[in-house]
């Protein structure tokens, strides 16, 4: 992947559309056994440090994945850049 131009938020949200559509096949795959994801940006806003809340760049680090954790009742998502320590 080479950029030509800035980086832009279109290219974030086309990454973003791939690794997400990469997780949704995977866990469509496997459904015979237990799979944990590994994430680097958080997977829910409820997962925001309180310390954060309500902050205007939670967006930057945070997803809106809480659907694909419902529809696939997966057992462990481990993710990082909190910012802070937190479970």
């Amino acid at each position: 992947f080479k950029l030509i131009r800035g980086f832009t938020a279109a290219d974030m949200r086309s990454i973003n559309r791939t690794e997400t559509n990469f997780i949704t096949l995977e866990l469509g795959y496997h459904t015979d056994m237990k799979c944990v994801v590994i994430t680097h940006f958080v997977p829910t806003q409820q997962c925001i440090h309180p310390k954060f809340a309500g902050s205007w760049l939670n967006p930057y680090f945070t997803n809106d994945n809480d659907w694909i954790m419902n529809e696939y009742q997966y057992p462990l998502h481990i993710f990082g850049h909190t910012h802070e320590r937190f479970d």
